[in-house]
This record gives C-alpha cells, sequence and structure tokens, in this order.
C-alpha cells in the first residue's frame, strides 16, 4: 500500500481538467447541446414525421431535439419547426403531443428573442432613443 505522503508516479496536469480530458469519457455528437448540424436535425425530422415509427421512437427524436440548442437559421433551412407544431395538434397520442408542443412553444419563443435582441441592437447602433410621457 501506498503512503498518503508518497507522490504518485503521473505528474499532475497544470491545467484545470474537464471532463472530456479524462479516460474513459465518450461523448456523443447527436446528445451535444451546441454540436447540431442539418444532416441531425433531417434525421430527426424523418423520424418525426414517418408514420410508422413507434411512440417511443417519435418522443426518442422529439426529446433528442429538444436538447438540440437550434439557431434561427438550422430551423429555416430544415422546417423541423412546421413538422413540430404539425405534430403538436394532429398526432393520436397525448404523450407526443405535449412533448411536441413543448418545444415548438420553447423554439417560439427563443425565435422570437432572438429577433428581438437584433432589433434592440439594430436600435442603438442607429441611435434610436425611447420617447418619455
Amino acid at each position: 500500500m501506498r503512503s498518503p505522503t508518497t507522490p504518485s508516479s503521473r505528474p499532475r496536469p497544470k491545467h484545470q481538467v474537464t471532463l472530456h480530458d479524462c479516460a474513459k469519457v465518450v461523448t456523443s455528437r447527436t446528445s451535444s447541446y451546441y454540436n447540431v448540424n442539418l444532416e441531425d436535425v433531417m434525421r430527426l425530422k424523418k423520424t418525426i414525421e414517418d408514420v410508422d415509427a413507434s411512440k417511443d421512437d417519435v418522443v426518442h427524436a422529439l426529446r433528442q431535439l429538444a436538447s438540440m440548442m437550434m439557431s434561427t437559421d438550422l430551423l429555416a433551412k430544415s422546417l423541423v419547426g412546421k413538422s413540430v407544431k404539425r405534430i403538436s395538434r394532429k398526432h393520436g397520442d397525448g404523450e407526443v403531443r405535449a412533448a411536441a408542443k413543448a418545444i415548438a412553444e420553447k423554439w417560439s419563443s427563443e425565435v422570437v428573442g432572438a429577433y428581438n435582441r437584433e432589433m434592440n441592437a439594430a436600435r442603438k447602433r442607429i441611435g434610436f432613443v425611447k420617447a418619455r410621457r
């Protein structure tokens, strides 16, 4: 047994170690919040639009979509928002409808928030001042 005062044979890192620096840590591209690409979104869109897909597959795909950081550009290119909105209104299962509705509301608020931030930044650039009452 090694005594507590004996240093280990492996030198300590000189920087703060993150979880992904550790051995045996596996990261998945599909579960990453920021690493979202059009191919992944289109694959999940195809799953949720598939009539033969099981309820579990659709719910899993919706959860994956909900966990992704969607940009307005990605939403516009993939048109996945329309598919999710359609499912939130017309799917036969209540759990699927509820999950789709939550995602649609989240994305809608994110798009409106992004638009408002862009407009406020543009107003500041041109020197727009609110009128006081």
